[in-house]
């Protein structure tokens, strides 16, 4: 199994999610793939790109120690649309994205960017708000992806 773990760097929403998305891959032997997009939006893109680039090292060091990561890297572009291109080409079994919904009522479950993969993946998505799990979530959460995603009765 191929799980992609889409971060950002606007928030903390990617480091919350971490230790879920660890016990994850260590749950189903998973391959782990770490993506970051940056949008080339101004002229200090390039600067951007370069220190994104520093960060992806240090917040898989920092963050994913206890797995293999397979892959970590930083790519120019629309983040959606990079994220499903990714998946696409690398084989991505799972796409595993947090969300925080900072924008607009509409948008409360949902941000832009994870809206828009679990609305044109071809491959299932896991999206998770790190601010709604409770606390017996996190301390469960193993269990829990198991009964989700395995033992879950076909409908």
């Amino acid at each position: 199994m191929k799980i992609l773990f889409p971060v950002v760097r606007s928030t903390n929403v990617s480091s919350e999610l971490a230790p879920l998305v660890q016990n994850m891959v260590k749950a189903f032997r998973a391959e782990l793939h770490v993506l970051y997009v940056e949008p080339p939006t101004d002229p200090s893109f390039r600067i951007r790109l370069n220190e994104s680039e520093k960060w992806m090292g240090s917040f898989i060091a920092n963050h994913l120690a206890k797995v293999t990561v397979h892959s970590g890297q930083v790519l120019p572009g629309d983040p959606a649309e990079e994220i499903l291109k990714y998946a696409d080409e690398n084989g991505i079994d799972c796409i595993f994205i947090g969300t925080h919904g900072a924008r607009g009522l509409g948008s409360v479950l949902f941000g832009s960017v994870a809206k828009t993969i679990v609305g044109k993946s071809t491959v299932p998505v896991l999206c998770v708000n790190p601010y709604l799990m409770t606390n017996a979530f996190k301390k469960r959460n193993t269990e829990y992806l198991k009964k989700i995603l395995i033992d879950a009765p076909p409908k």
